[in-house]
């Protein structure tokens, strides 16, 4: 089992993995850390305090490495006096975003490790604004009308997510504050009772009014453009019916209409509920829309797009009648499968879009705790049931092809049994207890709901084992031991997916349903296929260089070594092929040679690693250091050792690339951000350098 403990006041700690022996109580301590405090107080520019500002307090992921990452989420809203107070931090970097409308929206980073988070005043900038006001059709003031902004044509401004729409005032007069200095697009809708032509005669005094909306936009408007104004008219009208796949007009539904931009759909919408078949959907405008319906008891209609303006009525949504499914799903032993999942997947020829109103989002419906399950809302046509058990356990797929309206009941679906998987560590592995194995399922199919991963720790003897484990292909996997190189982290297997999966030894095998598995774990392979070679820097043997050679094709089938005292290194290979061998050095970067190994092949193949070192600062236009980039360094040459290396700078900008031999190399730095400005990729160089020359600077 995994323990986690998250109070609400401490620095979550980290999963940890527990082993437990039958009949055995095992004792775990857990250490809490209060973390830091953060004590900010929120002012507008004249430093008055400002109330009700949304705070969120997130990792910043930009500055945390994969092996120290902490996940933090903290959100409150600030008090009459601006100020928020929020504990147990981690001792990291972090990020606070505050959002409030009227006021640009606020991202401040933060180091709770070295900064003083105790006193924080935070100021909110207005930024810029417009104003205008929104009118009738006979230039009346539209009181109270609703106006919202996008930053973006025809979309929802993203920057201002907590504040993007406000009410006019009783003479229909608007004031935004907090924009950025861009184009906007406004909307503004309004209603009021007019008189119902179509209202018979005889009905009474209050039936013979309406109520009308009517909606009025503007495009491209940037802060600063003056008075504006915006005028309310019908606008544009989608109309049609909704019909089954009988014909018949649909007793109540409902239609939605999605914009499209020139970069996908966008979140702009119109959607209204209609009773007796017809229905006119206002609120649209011009551009290209989708169309759909949705009913109860029916699946969707498929999408229908046009563009406005154009022909736009007498559109006829067709929603066929639900298909129904019903049964049960029993375990291997026949008793009843409670809470297992059952999904209705749509052949991949067919249109995947379908509703099922008892269902998840994910189309997947969970059993009762007698096992039986219902799914309805399916639309008609070709697919496959099949049901999983919380622990992974499968039915196997049922293949149907539904009808409009049909409904199907007393399904079974029989789960498999599970399994076991028993291993040790071979004994060639000098650390045994204690060490973390996975286990990752190596089937590639779309079924499986969630992760099926797993993962326990070996006893003192490496031994480990695997319960209720479902039939499929596996890989077992045994996580490797932090390595450090002079005192340096070791980066290469961060970064290097291939030299990551060599050192974690993986085994695959296949488990049958309701079978168990042995396995051994880092048992060297058993050919003759063989690489080996001396590893050389400036001349003398290079102890502890890291090299792997990886099957063309297939980076999961990699093997990796490190060469001795004397430089000399050997790769026992699990079969016959093209490989790729990397060497990499304690310099940051590596060389590649690519090498064909036959049935009963050896290689020999040496590595001559250079004296020569490029160092040096990554700074900003301003000419100050920035961290946080990605930098890759290549040798400029069309044949040859291949060398190139990649290192991620820190705060200080500072870089380093060593073991280079005399030749031309170029940089190419890769900056994902500073602060809210975005700095463009470059590549530096070329850079000549003689053999064994440090280039500083």
């Amino acid at each position: 089992p995994k323990l986690s403990f998250d109070p609400a006041f401490l620095v979550p700690i980290r999963d940890v993995a527990v082993p437990v022996e039958a009949a055995k109580v095992v004792e775990q301590n857990l250490r809490a850390d209060p973390g830091a405090t953060l004590r900010a107080r929120f002012v507008d520019a004249e430093g008055k305090p400002v109330a009700k500002v949304t705070a969120v307090l997130m990792p910043d992921w930009s500055k945390q490495t994969d092996g120290a990452r902490t996940w933090v989420h903290r959100q409150q809203t600030s008090d009459a006096d601006g100020r928020i107070t929020m504990e147990g931090l981690p001792k990291s970097a972090l990020t606070l975003s505050a959002n409030m409308r009227g006021y640009k929206p606020l991202s401040r980073p933060l180091d709770a490790a070295k900064e003083d988070l105790g006193a924080l005043e935070l100021i909110l900038d207005r930024g810029f604004g417009l104003e205008g006001v929104v009118r009738w059709p006979d230039g009346t003031p539209a009181a109270e009308a609703r106006v919202s902004w996008g930053s973006a044509e025809d979309g929802f401004n993203i920057t201002t997510v907590f504040g993007s729409s406000m009410e006019a005032d009783s003479d229909g007069r608007f004031a935004i504050s907090g924009l950025e200095d861009v184009a906007y697009t406004l909307r503004a809708e309004a209603s009021r009772k007019v008189p119902d032509p179509d209202a018979p005669a005889e009905a009474k005094k209050l039936a013979k009014t309406k109520r009308e909306t009517l909606r009025g936009r503007l495009t491209g408007i940037r802060p600063g453009a003056g008075a504006l104004e915006i005028r309310l008219d019908s606008g544009l009208v989608i109309s049609g019916v909704a019909v089954n796949d009988l014909g018949n007009p649909l007793e109540t539904f409902s239609v939605k209409a999605r914009k499209q931009i020139d970069n996908g759909w966008s979140m702009e919408g119109v959607a209204r509920h209609f009773k007796g078949g017809a229905f006119e959907l206002e609120g649209v405008h011009e551009g290209r829309w989708e169309i759909s319906a949705t009913s109860p008891k029916h699946a969707n209609s498929a999408p229908f797009e046009l563009t406005l303006p154009g022909p736009s009525e007498g559109l006829r949504l067709v929603l066929p009648r639900q298909t129904v499914l019903s049964g049960r799903v029993l375990n291997a032993d026949k008793t009843p499968a409670a809470k297992a999942a059952v999904r209705w997947k749509p052949a991949k020829e067919q249109e995947s879009s379908f509703v099922a109103f008892d269902m998840n989002g994910d189309g997947v419906t969970r059993c009762k705790s007698d096992g039986t399950f219902r799914v309805d809302g399916l639309a008609p046509g070709k697919g496959t049931l099949r049901a999983q058990s919380n622990d992974g356990a499968e039915s196997l797929p049922v293949e149907l092809t539904l009808g409009p309206g049909q409904v199907i009941s007393d399904l079974v679906l029989d789960l498999e049994g599970l399994g076991e998987v028993r291993g040790t560590l071979h004994g060639s592995i000098a650390e045994r207890a204690r060490r973390r194995v996975s286990l990752e399922e190596d089937d590639e199919r779309d079924w499986r709901l969630g992760d099926t991963s797993r993962e326990t720790l070996t006893d003192a003897r490496g031994d480990f084992v695997f319960l209720r484990v479902p039939a499929g292909k596996w890989k077992a996997l045994l996580e490797p031991v932090a390595e450090t190189e002079g005192g340096d982290e070791d980066v290469g297997p961060r970064w290097d997916w291939s030299e990551r999966q060599a050192l974690r030894l993986p085994h695959e095998f296949e488990l049958r349903a309701g079978e168990n598995a042995s396995i051994v774990l880092g048992a060297p392979p058993s050919g003759k296929h063989r690489i080996s070679g001396r590893v050389m820097a400036g001349g003398r043997p290079r102890e502890g260089a890291r090299v792997t050679a990886t099957l063309s094709g297939d980076r999961e089938k990699a093997y990796t070594t490190r060469s001795d005292g004397i430089g000399r290194y050997e790769l026992a290979l699990g079969e016959s092929g093209q490989y790729a061998v990397t060497c990499r050095g304690k310099g940051k970067t590596s060389q590649t040679r690519h090498v064909e190994l036959g049935e009963t092949g050896e290689q020999v193949l040496d590595f001559e690693l250079g004296g020569g070192a490029i160092s040096g600062t990554v700074l900003g236009p301003e000419g100050k250091p920035i961290g946080q980039c990605w930098l890759s360094l290549r040798a400029v040459e069309a044949t040859g050792t291949g060398t190139h290396g990649n290192s991620q700078v820190g705060g200080d900008g500072v870089f380093s690339f060593g073991d280079l031999g005399a030749g031309s190399y170029t940089i190419d730095v890769n900056r994902w951000g500073d602060g809210e400005r975005p700095l463009a990729n470059q590549t530096f160089g070329p850079f000549e350098l003689a053999e064994n020359q440090q280039l500083e600077g």
